[in-house]
């Protein structure tokens, strides 16, 4: 695939692409065509042949993107070198994978999906699965996660200024700076919490409790019925 060519010259698209080229949108529509086989036994089969999909895009091209928009049932995606104001990814069951990239915006929203970021600097993320985990690596600035079973982990390259947690049994495990200042409020009914590393006090107990670190700095809540919290000092993990 070559950007810049229109569809009707583009060369050797295979039938289950489409491309279309509109008002500066770049849309590509991937579907491999279910095939009906019939076996030894003479029981027919229905199945999608698995197919890989390549897009390069061009280095002038590739940090100044306005959106990147992805969508897909099972399939999996994986983003590297590049950077967006927005970045969208919506799957049923797929994964996506981004490294290297920088993003304004980020949103992941999944049944049974993961997510994964490194090395990557996003200004707002926006995680919601239902039960699939989110691995958080990077500089990032507000971080929303929110999931029935999921669990995250994040190892930030600067202590977030926003963070929310949100799931009903899914675990959370943070890693922040030493130097890092937040305020931590923790709701949970029978998941443990634990924070170490850290020169803070905690303010009330039982299920609902705050943990105070500086003076000042991020602002944090933490919600979970069964799921164990842990808040870490990053020593060298990236």
């Amino acid at each position: 695939l070559v950007l810049g060519t229109t569809p009707e010259k583009a060369p050797d698209v295979p039938e289950y692409i489409t491309i279309t080229f509109e008002k500066g949108i770049l849309a590509i529509d991937f579907n491999g065509k279910k095939t009906v086989r019939r076996s030894l036994e003479g029981i027919k089969d229905v199945f999608a042949p698995q197919r890989c999909l390549e897009i390069l895009v061009p280095a002038r091209m590739a940090s100044g993107l306005m959106e990147i928009k992805l969508a897909s049932q099972s399939a999996d995606f994986s983003v590297t070198n590049l950077s967006a104001e927005v970045f969208e990814c919506e799957t049923a069951s797929g994964d996506a994978s981004v490294a290297y990239c920088a993003f304004e915006s980020a949103i992941f929203s999944s049944s049974g999906g993961e997510w994964s970021s490194k090395y990557t600097d996003i200004a707002d993320l926006d995680l919601d699965t239902s039960g699939g985990d989110c691995d958080v690596r990077g500089g990032v600035k507000r971080i929303s996660f929110e999931s029935a079973s999921g669990d995250l982990h994040a190892v930030f390259a600067f202590a977030p200024e926003e963070l929310s947690f949100s799931s009903a049994s899914g675990m959370c495990k943070l890693y922040l700076p030493e130097s890092a200042s937040f305020t931590l409020n923790l709701k949970t009914v029978s998941g443990r919490a634990k924070v170490e590393g850290f020169d803070g006090f905690y303010l009330g107990s039982g299920a609902e409790r705050k943990y105070i670190c500086g003076k000042s700095g991020g602002e944090y809540a933490i919600s979970t019925a069964s799921g164990n919290v842990g808040v870490y000092v990053n020593r060298g993990i990236r």
